[in-house]
C-alpha cells in the first residue's frame, strides 16, 4: 500500500505503563475515519497491557543476564576494570541515551579513581581524578562520595555544586548526572556509580532499577577484589611490619637465580638481644621495635631490592645488581648506622642493633634455600663477634656450622643417656681454690668436661655455647650441681674436712628457670650437703639483664645459706649500684687482670680487692700461673686464688690426692 501523508490519517496514542511508571508509547494510524470505535480502543488497551508485560519481562531478563555475566566475571577473577567497563556498556544498552561510569574511592579517601567510563568524554577521567574530595568536593560524583548518599544533578547548567567543573561538563555535553555511592558490608564507601545524559532529566523508575542493580553488582565486584587483595596481601606480606614475607622473598630469590648473569647479594639481619626487650618490656614493646626498625630501614632500600621479614626478629634484603661483596658490605654498614640511633618505645628510649650475614650470588647457587642458609650462617658468625657486627659467608663457615650441628646432635644424645641410666660421657673436673696466706685448699671449682669416645676431650668453649643456645644447659647444669654436691659431701665425710666448699657455675638460662630454687633445695636435701658449702657462681650479665627478676631469687638463696660468687668481675658492666644491693659473698677477679700485672693492672686489682673487702666480700684471683703473680696478689691483699701454678682442673681421684697431700704451694 502506498504511504499517505500524515494529515490524511486518523491516529490514536496509548501510554505503555505499569502501576508505577510509564514504559513507552503506542501510536496507531489509519486512513479509516471511523476505525477507532470503543471496541478498537479496548483492543488496543489490551495490546498495551501485553506490551507493558513484555517490556518489563525483557528489562528484567536483561538485568538478570547482566547480573549473571558480571557475577561470572567476578568469580573467574576478571580484572575489575574489565568487569566495570562491561557493566557500564550493558547498562547503556538497556537504557539508550545513558552514559555510565564508575569511580572508586582511593585508600586515603581523598580522591577518585575513574575505573570505568567507556563512553564519557576522553578527558572526563582525569578531571574526576584531580578532584580533592576533602578540599574541593565539586560535581555530583564527588558530593556523593563526600556525603555518602545519592546526588541527582538533573540540570548541570542550573547546579552550582559543579563549581569550576560546570562549564567543563556542559561543553562536553553532560547536561545531567545522577551519582549513587555503593558500600562494603562494613558500611565503608567503596565508590560511586553514575549515569549521565546529554539532556536535562531525572531518573525514571526503570533508571532507578538500573541504579540499584548496578550499585549491587559494583559492591559485589569491588568487595571481591578487596577480599582477593587481602588474601594476596596475607599470602605475601608480613602482617606486623607490612614488609614482604618469606614466601615472596624466596620466590624472588628463585627468579634471580634463574638469571645467573645478574649478580646480587643477600643480607640476613637478626636483632641483637631481642629476647631481652621482650622479657623486660613485654611482647608489645618488642613488636613496636620491629615495626620501627622496618620503617627506619625502608628509605635505605632501593626500588629494585626486596626487603622482607622472615619471621621473629629476622629480616632479609635481596640487593639486586650488587656485583661485589664490598658493595654489599657498604650497604650493611649503612644499615647498622641507621639503626644506631635510639628508638622511642612507649615512654622509653631503646637502643637496638642487628647482626648482618652476607652471601653473594657469585658462589653459583642453584637453590634459594642455599644462599639464604649461607647468609644465615654468616650472620651467626657476625653475632659471635659481638653486637652490631657483619660477616661475609665463606666455605669455612659452612664446615663450622656442620661441626656445630654434629656437636648439638651428639650432645643431645649424651644428655638423654645421662638421665636414662646415669652413664655419661660428661665428667666433672675440679680445680683447687687456695688460701694465698696458708697455701691450703679451701675448696674447688667444679668444671665440666666432655670425654668423647672418638674426639677425646671436647673443649667447653666448643659445646657450652651450643648447650646455651639449645637449652641443654639447663639439664646439664642441674646434673653438675648434683654431681658436685655428692662429691663434696663424700670428701667431707671421708676426709673429715667439713669446711670444704665447692663452686659451681650457673648459666643465666638455668638461673631464671621457674624450678631452679626447688631443684637446688632437692639436691641439698638428697646429698645432705650443708648449704653453706655450696657456692653458686653467676656472671655480671645475669645480674644486669634480669636485675629486676633475680633479686628475690638471690635473697631466697641467701636465706637458704647458699653462698654467691660474682664471676669474671671487671669484664662486664661492673656497676657499683648493684654490688651493694645483691647478697654476693665473693668477687672473682678475671684472669685478664692477672696475666700481665703492670703497675696499672696492679691498681685495678688493688681497687677490686679493696671494693670486695669494703662490701664484706672475699676476693678470688683466677688464672695464677707464676710465682711472681702469686707474690704480687698477696702483696695487694688478695686472700684466695686458683690457677695452673697450683693445679689444673683434675678428675675427682686426683683432686682427692691433692686434699690428702696438701702440697706446699705457698712459701
Amino acid at each position: 500500500m502506498p504511504m499517505l501523508p500524515r494529515a490524511d490519517f486518523n491516529g490514536i496514542g496509548l501510554l505503555i505503563h505499569n502501576s508505577i511508571a510509564t514504559l513507552g508509547l503506542l501510536e496507531v494510524y489509519t486512513p479509516d475515519p471511523i476505525c477507532f470505535d470503543l471496541e478498537a480502543v479496548q483492543f488496543l488497551q489490551n495490546v498495551v497491557e501485553m506490551l507493558a508485560i513484555a517490556i518489563e519481562r525483557k528489562q528484567a531478563e536483561s538485568l538478570l543476564q547482566t547480573q549473571s555475566q558480571i557475577l561470572e566475571q567476578v568469580a573467574s577473577g576478571t580484572e575489575l576494570c574489565e568487569v566495570f567497563t562491561g557493566l557500564c556498556l550493558q547498562l547503556e544498552e538497556q537504557a539508550p541515551g545513558s552514559l555510565c561510569s564508575i569511580m572508586l574511592l582511593n585508600e586515603t579517601g581523598t580522591r577518585m579513581e575513574a575505573i570505568a567510563a567507556p563512553n564519557m568524554p576522553d578527558d572526563w577521567r582525569s578531571a574526576m581524578e584531580e578532584i580533592n574530595l576533602l578540599e574541593e568536593p565539586i560535581g555530583a560524583c564527588a558530593l556523593a562520595l563526600r556525603e555518602g548518599s545519592a546526588v541527582l544533578s538533573e540540570d548541570v547548567a542550573e547546579d552550582e555544586t559543579w563549581g569550576r567543573l560546570q562549564e567543563f561538563a556542559l561543553v562536553r555535553g553532560v547536561r545531567s548526572l545522577w551519582a549513587t555511592p555503593f558500600f562494603s558490608q562494613a558500611g565503608d564507601i567503596l565508590g560511586v556509580f553514575a549515569i549521565a545524559h546529554t539532556v536535562p532529566c531525572g531518573p525514571t523508575m526503570f533508571h532507578q532499577q538500573l541504579i540499584r542493580a548496578a550499585t549491587h553488582l559494583a559492591t559485589l565486584a569491588a568487595q571481591s577484589r578487596h577480599t582477593e587483595e587481602q588474601l594476596k596481601r596475607q599470602a605475601l606480606y608480613d602482617p606486623l611490619t607490612g614488609l614482604l614475607n618469606r614466601t615472596y622473598f624466596m620466590t624472588q630469590l628463585r627468579q634471580r637465580l634463574e638469571t645467573p648473569e645478574n649478580l646480587f647479594a643477600v643480607l640476613f639481619l637478626d636483632v641483637d638481644h631481642f629476647k631481652l626487650v621482650n622479657d623486660s618490656l613485654g611482647h608489645n614493646a618488642g613488636d613496636q621495635l620491629l615495626i620501627q626498625m622496618a620503617q627506619r630501614l625502608r628509605p635505605c632500600i632501593r626500588k629494585t631490592d626486596i626487603f622482607a621479614r622472615l619471621g621473629g626478629d629476622e629480616f632479609s634484603i635481596l640487593l639486586d645488581g650488587v656485583k661485589t661483596v664490598q658493595q654489599a658490605q657498604t650497604i650493611a654498614d649503612q644499615i647498622k648506622a641507621v639503626l644506631s640511633l635510639p628508638f622511642q618505645i612507649e615512654d622509653r628510649q631503646v637502643f637496638a642493633s642487628v647482626s648482618v650475614g652476607i652471601a653473594h650470588s657469585d658462589n653459583l647457587y642453584e637453590h634459594p634455600e642455599d644462599i639464604l642458609r649461607d647468609a644465615d650462617i654468616a650472620m651467626y658468625q657476625a653475632k659471635s663477634q659481638g653486637r652490631s657486627q657483619s660477616a661475609t659467608f665463606d666455605k669455612t663457615m659452612h664446615d663450622m656450622i656442620m661441626s656445630r650441628l654434629q656437636t648439638e646432635t651428639e650432645l643431645r644424645r649424651v644428655v638423654e643417656q645421662l638421665f636414662l641410666d646415669g652413664s655419661s660421657q660428661l665428667r666433672l673436673y675440679y680445680q683447687p681454690i687456695i688460701s694465698l696466706t696458708t697455701g691450703r685448699i679451701v675448696g674447688f671449682e667444679a668444671l665440666i668436661r666432655w670425654m668423647h669416645p672418638e674426639r677425646g676431650i671436647v673443649s667447653p668453649m666448643e659445646f657450652i655455647p651450643v648447650a646455651e643456645e639449645t637449652g641443654l644447659i639447663v639439664p646439664i647444669g642441674q646434673w653438675i650441681v648434683q654431681e658436685a654436691c655428692e662429691q663434696l659431701q663424700y670428701w667431707q665425710h671421708k676426709l673429715e674436712m667439713p669446711e670444704l666448699v665447692v663452686s659451681v657455675n650457673v648459666s643465666g638460662r638455668q638461673f631464671v628457670q621457674s624450678d631452679f630454687l626447688p631443684t637446688i633445695r632437692q639436691i641439698l636435701s638428697f646429698t645432705g650437703l650443708p648449704p653453706a658449702c655450696l657456692k653458686l657462681e653467676i656472671t655480671e650479665s645475669v645480674l644486669m639483664e634480669t636485675a629486676a627478676k633475680v633479686m628475690d631469687r638471690l635473697e631466697q638463696l641467701r636465706e637458704m645459706g647458699i653462698q654467691l660468687s660474682l664471676d669474671d668481675f671487671g669484664t662486664g658492666y661492673s656497676s657499683l649500684s648493684y654490688l651493694h644491693r645483691f647478697p654476693i659473698n665473693t668477687l672473682k677477679i678475671d684472669r685478664s687482670f692477672i696475666n700481665i700485672l703492670t703497675p696499672e693492672q696492679d691498681q685495678v686489682v688493688k681497687a677490686i680487692v679493696a671494693l670486695a673487702h669494703g662490701l664484706k666480700m672475699d676476693a678470688v684471683a683466677e688464672g695464677i700461673e707464676t710465682q711472681e703473680q702469686l707474690n704480687q696478689l698477696r702483696d695487694l691483699g688478695c686472700e684466695f686464688g686458683q690457677g695452673y701454678l697450683f693445679s689444673p682442673p683434675v678428675p675427682s681421684d686426683q683432686a682427692e690426692h691433692l686434699l690428702l697431700n696438701q702440697p706446699k704451694w705457698v712459701k
